[in-house]
């Protein structure tokens, strides 16, 4: 593939900090609008897919997004005729949580200073604000919030035109800004683990999905089928590595009520260390299948959820022909040997969903636009 060439810094993605905060941003947004499959007519007069994802914006970017991610023909998904999967609104959700927090952070000075849960409010608004800025009605909520007067800066938001304009939604918003950020996590959200290269990442929304699909949710902590005590989708607690301990710190969690079910997560948590999760497990993936990044999302989501529930820091030789025929694009192939694998007699709902999955593959069209688009991901984050 060609370099590509650096873009403006409006249209990079942000920094790492900013991208921890994409899954508690999707959560928000998805409260806000709701989520259709298909097209509609937004209330802010656009038409829309997904969780408000704007179809009458065709910007180039735009364009590549519902190109690479949907593989599908814009006019038919915009007249209604074809409709998209949760995987692919997932995906698309991703890219616009990562477009709102960049427009936020376009106006509010020292925005990477706050937790995931005042960015994703402010994303929000910009969202539902549906401007290219927030406007000065916004001023006295960002100075306060800037000072942690966070109870203070849900009031001026609740002064604001945009409130009267959007009262359901600025009801939730300023109720989660009340929350704020504790002090102690200021510091504790930039020590979170890394996120991943840009073509991995473009997977996570994908995987978050195949994930939960493999093992439900709770908010509280039980005792999972593999034995460990998990919370969320799988999250395991019984693993008090450095990077989990960090992760539940920055969610603002307290460890050890967690585990003894006597504290429990929102569904904002759970999004947030499902996302951590997935992105381990794409990793794992990763060291066992040397061509990951050659595979759509829609293969690598598979890859990815075998290691999660598989649970092994590696996956073994039971996966070795699956491997080879994936790599060799042979989808049905690879689905019929990992139905032979021992790991699906263990897992067999997993394992049903998971081959299905593999089997349908990445079209050959939809490979060289995928990498194509991961490739300018590449050169964004480089920039």
């Amino acid at each position: 593939l060609p370099p590509v060439a650096p873009r403006a810094a409006s249209a990079s993605w942000g920094p790492l900090d900013s991208l921890t905060c994409v899954p508690a941003t999707t959560t928000v947004m998805e409260r806000s609008e709701g989520r259709s499959r298909c097209a509609y007519d937004s209330r802010l007069g656009y038409r829309a897919i997904g969780v408000g994802y704007n179809l009458d914006d065709k910007s180039d970017e735009r364009m590549r997004e519902i190109s690479t991610i949907t593989q599908t023909d814009y006019g038919k998904l915009y007249c209604g005729e074809e409709c998209l999967n949760d995987v692919q609104v997932n995906a698309l959700l991703a890219f616009d949580a990562r477009r709102y927090l960049l427009r936020a952070k376009e106006r509010i000075e020292n925005f990477n200073s706050f937790c995931c849960n005042v960015q994703s409010i402010f994303a929000d608004v910009a969202f539902t604000h549906a401007k290219s800025r927030l406007g000065e009605q916004f001023s006295p909520s960002i100075d306060r919030a800037l000072s942690s007067q966070y109870k203070e800066a849900a009031e001026e938001l609740r002064r604001s035109e945009w409130c009267r304009e959007h009262e359901k939604v600025c009801a939730a918003d300023t109720r989660a800004m009340e929350e704020g950020c504790p002090t102690a996590s200021m510091s504790s959200s930039r020590k979170a683990g890394s996120w991943l290269p840009a073509n991995s990442l473009t997977c996570v929304p994908a995987t978050t999905t195949v994930m939960e699909r493999s093992e439900g949710r709770s908010r509280c902590a039980y005792d999972s089928r593999l034995g460990f005590r998990a919370i969320g989708v799988g999250y395991n607690l019984d693993d008090k590595s450095d990077e989990r301990m960090r992760e539940i710190a920055t969610i603002l969690a307290d460890y050890e009520k967690l585990y003894r079910g006597e504290a429990c997560l929102n569904d904002l948590q759970i999004n947030t260390l499902l996302a951590l999760d997935a992105r381990r497990y794409l990793l794992r993936a990763g060291e066992s299948v040397k061509t990951l990044d050659n595979f759509c999302c829609n293969v690598q989501a598979v890859f990815a959820d075998v290691a999660f529930t598989h649970a092994k820091t590696r996956l073994g030789a039971q996966f070795d022909q699956t491997i080879q025929k994936a790599s060799s694009f042979q989808w049905r192939e690879a689905a019929e040997e990992l139905r032979q694998s021992k790991w699906c007699r263990k897992n067999e709902a997993a394992c049903k969903v998971d081959a299905q999955q593999l089997e349908e593959g990445c079209a050959s069209v939809g490979d060289s636009a995928v990498l194509a688009f991961l490739d300018s991901l590449r050169g964004l984050m480089a920039a």
